[in-house]
């Protein structure tokens, strides 16, 4: 396999990957806010921290950051780019991967045929293989050997031999991506259970192949919404080259590289603090949050449940075997676990989300501390995707629980990922920072 681009920018706040909503265009403009606003070595809790691009940023501006996601692998890429539990003496985590993958097991004749077709270029076999790649959710084609690993995988458990393979391969990776990604995640939950990497290691490494697996999502943008549709009657030219592209990358190249990168990237240990955390157990528990001086917050404000579009790295991190969702008996085309098993927010829900908001001021007034609200929004009135909160109503809730409010305007261009009819023509997006707080 031909190796992907690995260059990631040393010094800089980084995203370990694509990621909906990330700050990358904005994230100056909020750090200026926020110097303005606070001085030098504030605390400050990053609540909704995704990809953890911002939480970095402040960080490295010499403020102390606590990081909170709902999410499992999000807590991942901020305990290991803040260096949270990072010992001076941590040195890059090793693992014993062995040569690779062999042409025997299970997978056998399916890995030779595949690894045939990306050395033939042949995009239209590479297709048919991910139409008909035996699944434990499509086992018609198994071999009694791939049967009896299907019949193993019960919801909850840890798997005893692969995970991403019988789920995924074929659709968001290659089978040999996909062997791969499961032959590292194993090798990294060995090595925490024996003591062989600390908690900081082994963050580093769940987020390290994370970032890898992104590079090769057969998908829209490198995100898990659903791989791309193969189906009778598209077009399927651009289809061909992506599979092609996409396939031949080497997920064990890329993850060493990456490793070293995240590595040379990764902040030393200077007291920030991350978590997997929902607002809603923050709101219970404010205590977690420690001395604040300021919450920064960038919910989601329209209906798409940001889980659906992170659902495979979630079960990557947390590495147990999923219920699929099935709808009139067959699985979804994003093979998302049953909605039960994928967080929720009450942010996506015009029913919901004021009481959200209204938890949410009340945290950060109840602290003494500055709040700092991402909001976006759109000039003409058209989104596609109509938000979960009106913005008069949501400067209403945060006026009732501040003296001071202020806001800054971001103007932004956005990518549309909306398809065909539902996107907007002549959409005009902006974001704005409301920096509330009281006298």
């Amino acid at each position: 396999m031909a190796p992907a681009s690995t260059a990631l920018a040393l010094g800089d706040p980084i995203r370990p990957v694509q990621y909906l909503g990330a700050k990358s265009r904005s994230l100056s403009v909020l750090l200026k806010v926020l110097a303005d606003e606070l001085p030098r070595s504030s605390a400050v809790a990053d609540v909704f921290a995704g990809s953890s691009l911002v939480a970095q940023g402040v960080a490295r501006d010499d403020h102390v950051v606590g990081a909170y996601d709902a999410l499992e692998h999000c807590a991942h890429f901020a305990r290991a780019l803040l260096g949270v539990d990072r010992a001076e003496s941590d040195a890059p985590p090793q693992l014993d991967l062995g040569a690779g993958q062999a042409e025997e097991g299970p997978w056998a004749s399916w890995l030779r045929r595949e690894r045939r077709a990306v050395e033939l270029e042949d995009s239209e076999e590479l297709l048919t293989i991910s139409r008909s790649l035996p699944q434990v959710w499509r086992p018609e084609e198994a071999s009694s050997e791939l049967a009896e690993m299907f019949l193993q995988l019960t919801p909850g458990t840890r798997p005893a031999a692969g995970l991403v393979a019988p789920l995924y391969a074929g659709t968001y990776f290659g089978l040999e991506q996909a062997l791969e990604i499961d032959l590292i995640r194993e090798a990294i939950a060995a090595a925490a259970e024996v003591g062989a990497i600390d908690s900081w290691q082994e963050s580093l490494l769940i987020t390290t192949l994370l970032s890898a697996a992104s590079e090769c999502a057969f998908s829209a943008g490198k995100h898990y919404a659903q791989p791309h549709r193969i189906k009778e009657g598209k077009d399927l030219a651009f289809i061909r080259g992506r599979i092609l592209s996409d396939r031949r990358k080497d997920l064990r190249r890329l993850f060493e590289a990456r490793l070293a990168s995240l590595y040379a990237v990764a902040l030393p240990e200077e007291g920030h603090r991350a978590g997997a955390r929902t607002l809603e157990q923050l709101v219970r528990e404010p205590e977690a949050l420690g001395e604040v001086e300021a919450i920064y917050a960038d919910p989601p404000y329209t209906a798409q449940q940001y889980s659906r579009f992170y659902h495979v790295p979630e079960v990557i991190s947390a590495y147990r075997v999923p219920s699929l969702q099935r709808i009139n008996g067959a699985v979804t085309s994003g093979l998302y676990p049953e909605p039960a098993e994928r967080h929720h927010s009450r942010f996506c829900s015009r029913r919901e989300a004021p009481a959200a908001f209204v938890d949410l001021c009340s945290l950060a007034s109840g602290r003494g501390a500055i709040l700092f609200l991402s909001y976006s929004f759109t000039r003409n009135g058209e989104t596609g995707n109509r938000r979960s909160i009106d913005l008069p109503e949501l400067r209403e809730i945060v006026a009732e629980h501040f003296t001071e409010v202020t806001e800054r305007e971001i103007p932004l261009a956005y990518r549309q990922f909306n398809a065909g009819g539902t996107s907007v023509a002549g959409r005009s997006d902006a974001e704005i920072l409301i920096v509330a707080k009281t006298r």
